[in-house]
Order: structure tokens, then C-alpha cells, then sequence
């Protein structure tokens, strides 16, 4: 093969290798919706702004007060199927609202509050007023 043909090859090579690389690199670890997850964090309590407008507490919107998991490490969500769903894609998520199903449920978590965690659940996207951040996690577990 003559030299030009193998510098071009090369250099198709590189390009190639340069595409790939400039990838979004959470497409490949990103986390399914719907599917068992262990998040590791801290339980924070954070207030949203609720009904009737979902804007602003100081322009009379209700205080809603809940749980939220802070992850340690920023991660990305994705539908099984992107074509057919109804939660979106969500990257670089930092903040999960959790689902509790009962007052004994925030209890369990009260005195963890600020401290590091590990939680399993299902993850599902944000879809209603009510849904305060991007993904949620329901059937909540505390792991050791």
C-alpha cells in the first residue's frame, strides 16, 4: 500500500477516535427508569413552591415542604424505550425528590438528615405539578 494510501487511513483512524471520544460519556452509565436503583447521598429537606401556580412561596404559592436525596455524584436517567415514554432523559442529576408513602416512612429517614446514605428504589421522570424535580424515587429502601 503506498504511503499516502496509509497516512490517509491514519488520519481517518484519528478522526474516527477524536468523534468517539467527544461522546457524551453518561450515555453508557446512565441509570433506567422504572428499573431498581441504589443511590448513595444525603437526605436533605427542601421547600418547592406548590399550588396553586408552582412559581413562587413569596407570591403566595403554598409551601411544600419534602425529602430530597442529594447524590454524592451527579448521574443521568433514561427510558427504556426513548420513543415511547412518558419520562424524558435527565442528565446531570443532582437532587431526587423520594417518594414517601407515610409519616413512619419520613420518620425512618428524620434522623439522617445531613448524613450519607444509600437508598434503593425505582426511578421514575418528573410528570406532574406535584413532581418537583427531574426524577423521583418511589418504594423507597434504606441499605446499610
Amino acid at each position: 500500500m503506498p504511503f499516502a494510501s496509509k497516512l490517509g487511513l491514519l488520519s481517518g483512524s484519528f478522526i474516527a477516535l477524536g468523534l468517539l471520544a467527544s461522546l457524551p460519556v453518561h450515555a453508557a452509565a446512565c441509570h433506567r427508569y422504572d428499573e431498581r436503583v441504589v443511590l448513595e447521598g444525603s437526605v436533605v429537606r427542601k421547600t418547592f413552591p406548590g399550588p396553586p401556580n408552582y412559581e413562587s412561596v413569596a407570591d403566595g404559592d403554598k409551601a411544600v415542604t419534602l425529602f430530597v436525596l442529594h447524590l454524592a455524584q451527579p448521574t443521568c436517567f433514561e427510558p427504556e424505550d426513548k420513543t415511547d415514554s412518558l419520562y424524558e432523559s435527565a442528565y446531570d442529576v443532582a437532587d431526587i425528590q423520594l417518594v414517601l408513602p407515610s409519616e413512619q416512612a419520613y420518620a425512618k429517614l428524620r434522623p439522617l438528615l445531613g448524613k450519607p446514605v444509600r437508598l434503593a428504589g425505582s426511578a421514575f421522570g418528573q410528570h406532574t405539578g406535584g413532581h418537583f424535580t427531574p426524577v423521583l424515587l418511589e418504594k423507597v429502601e434504606l441499605l446499610p
